[in-house]
């Protein structure tokens, strides 16, 4: 069985496997008598040099043929058409312009840098803006004034793993020793400020918020006037998620069981004031 074809031209004779086929004379060819030209072809040669070209997209005709032009204008597309280079003394026609940042106008491959078509830049840097990236801007100078002021929105206080924390506050907190382990409430304790770290410290869940006051004042060192009547001064317990104060009379265990207080979690002791903000301390 024979494989590829013998080129056509005198001469030659060349065995090619992906041979070449003249579309004038139909003969096979190689690489080198491949071209009407290089094999000499008659039938090309007889034919009529003179293309045809569509004054719409410039796509080059088959024929010049009345049905064969109405044919393609009844097809052709202006997305298609081609460009002509913006530069006056450039007459280059292409489908893919390149458009200059700077002037807006399209130009040849050649001309496409501003050097190469003297740029002047934009006459009117507003008008020269294109359509979708003036809707663009447009949009984001809205979503810009009604966006929120976020200087006077607090961070929310991240979920701690309680079962981590429990673990680490009972290798560090101390506490009245007298207290059973089963009845123990374990805490980190954030002291009034400046005070910038919380301390360690457990409690019996029969406590009330008063008397950890006064627990938490003498672990921490915090001077405790509470009994003065000054109000500026007075020290209160802020529930850790949403700065509320809490009761004097309320207990641990009941505060635990309302989800008020977490067994590993934060609590919050402050000076005169009636509601913090979490985040301040968290």
């Amino acid at each position: 069985m024979e494989v590829g074809k013998h080129c056509a031209f005198t001469g030659c004779s060349q065995l090619d496997f992906l041979p070449f086929t003249c579309g004038s004379c139909k003969e096979f060819f190689c690489l080198e008598h491949r071209t009407p030209i290089a094999h000499h072809c008659e039938k090309w040669s007889a034919k009529d040099k003179v293309v045809s070209i569509c004054h719409k997209c410039h796509a080059i005709l088959p024929s010049d043929k009345t049905e064969d032009l109405e044919a393609h204008l009844a097809t052709c597309s202006p997305t298609t058409a081609k460009t002509q280079c913006s530069l006056a003394t450039c007459h280059q026609l292409t489908l893919f312009p390149s458009t200059c940042l700077k002037c807006h106008d399209k130009f040849c491959l050649q001309h496409r840098h501003p050097p190469d078509h003297q740029c002047p830049g934009p006459k009117n840097q507003d008008k020269e803006k294109p359509a979708v990236l003036k809707e663009f801007e447009r949009q984001m100078l809205e979503r810009a004034a009604q966006k929120p002021n976020t200087s006077a929105v607090k961070t929310k206080v991240k979920k701690k793993n309680l079962t981590l924390e429990l673990m680490k506050l009972k290798q560090k907190a101390t506490g009245d020793q007298s207290v059973p382990q089963p009845s123990r409430i374990y805490l980190w304790v954030h002291l009034p400020k400046p005070a910038s770290s919380p301390i360690p410290l457990f409690f019996s869940k029969e406590h009330t918020i008063g008397r950890m006051v006064d627990s938490i004042s003498v672990a921490g060192n915090v001077k405790n006037v509470n009994n003065n009547g000054d109000a500026s001064q007075r020290l209160t317990l802020f529930d850790a998620q949403n700065g509320v104060a809490l009761s004097n009379t309320a207990t641990m265990d009941a505060l635990v069981k309302e989800k008020v207080l977490s067994n590993g979690g934060d609590i919050i002791m402050e000076r005169g004031a009636v509601k913090i903000d979490p985040s301040d301390y968290v």
